[in-house]
């Protein structure tokens, strides 16, 4: 051992044929694998196989090695212990039959990423060419291997055009990233349908730790956006069904107006021009406030447009007014011009009227002033909601 030379070691054991023998014979070989291992030194396995039962076979090459049989001598893929060195392989047999072992490894962990991958998968080379998609690119984007294998990754189908300076861009980002950049982004399908995809880079490196290629996966967010739509939609029911209450005793007011003025049309028809005038009226504001209910609950399509932020707030105002009652608070405005247009979604600037309205009227327990104020300068427009509430406790906030 000193010398460091090869020993190669042989044990020839037999056992009596008792009941509790095999259990015995283990804890040798546990004993024996452990103590020889210390030294460097390999066992192998040379039972008689028609004399063992299959699980004693499986136990025993647990313990060794190596396990012999009549024509050949193979390591055991049981072995418990380290790896250990067969003494007649020269060090670079072994060097090399390691970084074998270890390419093969790896390869067929990679193999198993690519097809397993729930997500689409695609390796570009330094080329910038697509070397590889896996069956779940094909099914989702509607593209087959043959279509894609060998195009530039910037000229896929899938990818909106690149002008040069934003490719530079986009390889300057990867290249900063380090080793992942992540990116929210849409695709399209060969049927023409846009998918909203989480698409995340990262490279392949050498044994050098240069880069030869990159793995880039596009995981569909269809399903993620789907959900928010859902919650969105069900916080806007949930505010209509709040508000709900409030409107219907705001709405008892100018119907109960209509009645009375019907009974007075009814019993003196001289001043119908005044009861029709102020029914009218009357009608019209529960138009309104039916209006900005249902659009509230009713799902929306994004439309930007130029629109009054002044009248948008007076709608939102008269929406909320009877909650504001109902709980004491008088909501008053502030701003020094009657219209400021603003190019907006004008559903979506309603809706954040409503939640900060809501809030301040919620944050005032014993009522109060609810002031929304409007500022504008040359180039923006400071909106503001200001409460009398206790505010937001420091712990909270």
């Amino acid at each position: 051992m000193k010398q460091n030379i090869s020993v190669r070691t042989w044990a020839h054991v037999e056992w009596p044929k008792e009941e509790n023998i095999s259990q015995v014979l283990m804890d040798f070989e546990e004993n024996a694998d452990r103590e020889i291992n210390k030294h460097g030194i390999i066992s192998v396995c040379a039972y008689d196989g028609n004399s063992l039962s299959a699980s004693m076979q499986n136990k025993i090459m647990e313990w060794h090695e190596y396990f012999m049989t009549d024509d050949a001598l193979v390591r055991s893929y049981l072995y418990r212990g380290n790896d250990a060195i067969f003494p007649s392989l020269s060090d670079q047999d072994l060097r090399d039959k390691k970084v074998e072992r270890q390419l093969y490894a790896k390869n067929e962990q990679l193999q198993a990423f690519m097809k397993q991958n729930l997500d689409s998968v695609m390796i570009v080379g330094q080329n910038e060419k697509v070397l590889y998609i896996n069956h779940i690119f094909e099914e989702t984007f509607g593209w087959s291997a043959d279509e894609i294998l060998g195009l530039n990754v910037y000229e896929l189908p899938v990818a909106t055009a690149f002008s040069k300076e934003k490719r530079d861009r986009k390889d300057q980002n990867i290249k900063e990233s380090g080793s992942i950049y992540k990116v929210e982004c849409t695709r399209q399908t060969k049927d023409g349908k846009s998918i909203k995809v989480l698409q995340t880079c990262f490279p392949f490196r050498d044994e050098d730790d240069q880069i030869f290629a990159w793995v880039v996966i596009l995981r569909d967010q269809t399903e993620r956006y789907q959900a928010q739509d859902l919650l969105l939609q069900s916080e806007k029911l949930s505010i209509a069904g709040e508000l709900a209450a409030g409107i219907a005793h705001e709405i008892r007011n100018p119907v109960t107006a209509i009645k009375g003025f019907l009974q007075l049309l009814n019993a003196d028809g001289k001043n119908v021009r005044t009861y029709y005038f102020v029914m009218a009226s009357e009608i019209e504001r529960i138009e309104l406030i039916l209006s900005e209910l249902l659009i509230l609950a009713k799902p929306q399509l994004t439309d930007y447009k130029s629109n009054n932020l002044i009248a948008l707030i007076k709608d939102v105002i008269t929406l909320l007014d009877a909650q504001a009652n109902m709980n004491s608070v008088q909501i008053k405005t502030i701003c020094t011009n009657d219209e400021i247009y603003v190019k907006c979604d004008v559903n979506q600037i309603k809706q954040i009227c409503i939640n900060f309205i809501k809030n301040g009227i919620e944050a005032m327990d014993s009522g109060g002033v609810l002031t929304v104020k409007v500022d504008q300068s040359t180039n923006e427009i400071l909106l503001s909601f200001i409460d009398e509430g206790k505010g937001i406790h420091e712990s909270i906030l």
